[in-house]
């Protein structure tokens, strides 16, 4: 099926008569697996002549297959997509990911999760280079679909034991520095626009990703070590601006912002947490345990009280956010020298900041007479995302508690 033709088909696929659409849909289904189909797909996905709502129906039709398709559930299943397709599709994957609008890169990401996980590093091994590459270019909207693409790679092995990790260390290797450069460059920019927070929470989703199970053997070196951990400092001191903030409260804590310091706390949590104590840390570990906790435990929990003192002021806080500054804290009360810190600040905590949390407010009460069930359900919820069990003010009332 040539260009054009393909095109038709998947107007024909969108249309609002449902004959037409079904037709539409049965010739889809009939070349799906016809030599050079996708690549005419992937083609089309990428064709800035070609109406978006087309574009993006072949997104769909595209992913659809690749997921069901691309590796055979069974080595007794019969191949159905052709190795020369396959190796085209390689090639120019992370090219389309890099200049698709976000409704179709959002496809596409499942396409590179779905290829990655079948083929990397083994039938793919220019995959790495390609990304640290478009890393590298001064062009934000390359340097922003390599930072996607590293994204999915490195969660392939988030949860993977030593053996299968060794591929990731070469991801580390090559794509940290250049990955740190970036990092500090975003950070430094004055007024950053909400674009610049997207860049950013996905270095923290890579670093996350990349440092859930054993600390990269790069951070074991003082300096670089140093280097990230002032970046996160960085992020955890700087205020949330407040222009452009959505006013409905769901929308906002969704926002980009707030998402950028959100991962900072689960990326801090996480190394004070597994490896920030040098008593219960591996012995390869122990040297990284004792500079994080020397030189940065207080200097992030003091971070974490000026955060949490936003309650005090009346601010506002996601439930999320709360829910790990809370998280430090306990971890921080559990090790002796980020205790000698915080307790004689212990009352104001108690008492200026997790006190108000349990507080029954007018909000609640409202929802409480119009809509009890949705008042339990939520109350749930806050539990789960703010650690503050609001179900004490049954048994505790305002004068017993001080």
């Amino acid at each position: 099926m040539d260009l054009p033709t393909l095109v038709s088909v998947l107007q024909l696929a969108l249309s609002t008569n449902p004959d037409e659409r079904k037709a539409g849909e049965e010739r889809l289904d009939q070349y799906q697996h016809v030599a050079g189909h996708l690549v005419g797909l992937l083609q089309i996905i990428v064709a800035s002549n070609v109406d978006m709502s087309v574009r993006q129906v072949a997104s769909i039709q595209f992913k659809n297959v690749i997921r069901k398709d691309w590796t055979p559930h069974e080595p007794s299943h019969r191949i159905k997509i052709s190795s020369s397709d396959k190796s085209t599709i390689r090639e120019n994957l992370l090219e389309a990911v890099i200049y698709a609008p976000s409704i179709i890169r959002l496809q596409l990401g499942e396409c590179l999760k779905t290829v990655i996980h079948s083929d990397y590093p083994d039938e793919w091994p220019l995959l790495l280079p390609g990304i640290d590459a478009n890393l590298k270019s001064q062009d934000q909207q390359r340097i922003y679909g390599a930072l996607f693409t590293l994204r999915i790679l490195t969660r392939k092995y988030e949860f993977k034991d030593e053996e299968e990790r060794l591929p990731v260390h070469v991801i580390i290797d090559t794509t940290f520095p250049v990955l740190y450069e970036i990092f500090k460059y975003l950070l430094a920019i004055p007024n950053p626009p909400i674009e610049i927070s997207d860049l950013i929470k996905l270095i923290c989703k890579i670093f996350w990703s990349s440092s859930y199970l054993e600390i990269p053997k790069l951070l074991h070196d003082p300096n670089v070590f140093m280097a990230w951990m002032l970046c996160f400092h960085n992020l955890l001191e700087r205020p949330v601006p407040l222009e452009g903030q959505p006013t409905d409260v769901e929308q906002r804590k969704m926002w980009g912002w707030w998402k950028v310091k959100k991962w900072t706390l689960h990326i801090i949590n996480r190394l004070y947490n597994r490896f920030g104590d040098p008593k219960v840390s591996k012995p390869e570990n122990k040297a990284f345990a004792q500079m994080f906790q020397k030189q940065f435990a207080g200097k992030f929990l003091q971070s974490y009280l000026t955060l949490l003192g936003i309650i005090r002021e009346g601010g506002y806080l996601p439930d999320r956010v709360i829910n790990l500054a809370l998280q430090y804290l306990i971890t921080s009360i559990s090790k002796s020298l980020t205790y000698q810190l915080l307790k004689h600040q212990l009352d104001a905590v108690l008492f200026e900041i997790i006190f108000p949390l349990m507080c029954f407010n007018d909000a609640d009460d409202q929802l409480w007479r119009e809509d009890p069930h949705e008042y339990v359900r939520k109350g749930y919820v806050y539990n789960i995302y703010t650690g503050v069990d609001r179900s004490v003010l049954t048994k505790y009332s305002t004068i017993e508690v001080l």
